[in-house]
């Protein structure tokens, strides 16, 4: 999947479960809408 935050593109993330692993902290991962 292609991983967005706040309209920038970051790269790439694979679905792992029912989460996204890639390089974001958790944090910016948890308070995307997107997820």
């Amino acid at each position: 999947v292609i991983v967005t935050y706040q309209g920038d593109v970051l790269g790439l993330g694979k679905w792992v479960g029912n989460r996204i692993k890639n390089g974001l902290p958790r944090d910016q991962v948890r308070d995307s809408n997107l997820f």
